[in-house]
């Protein structure tokens, strides 16, 4: 029977949120993991040497796959291929 059924809880009947943990672990914590920083290290690489024979022709699944990463861990450190080339140019000066 129908009424036998508990009803769902509601979001109130849920302990609160604690978004501190999430601000804290984020500001405690700002570096990459050690292979995080060595994919974009290779990316970064991969785009200099591509860079400089393709130029704004570059496409950035040529770049994940000289740098030997997938596509999504090029777009998790660039959003676009403009920041790459700024990335590139910025590591080049250092």
């Amino acid at each position: 029977m129908l009424l036998d059924v508990e009803p769902k809880p509601y979001v109130e009947d849920f302990p609160p949120f604690k978004w501190s943990i999430f601000l804290r672990m984020s500001v405690d914590n700002p570096r990459k993991r050690a292979d995080a920083e060595a994919n974009r290290a290779a990316l970064i690489a991969a785009a200099r040497r591509l860079v400089s024979t393709h130029g704004r022709d570059l496409k950035l699944s040529a770049v994940a796959a000289a740098a030997g990463v997938g596509i999504a861990t090029l777009y998790r450190n660039f959003a676009s291929q403009e920041e790459l080339i700024l990335a590139v140019v910025s590591d080049f000066g250092q």
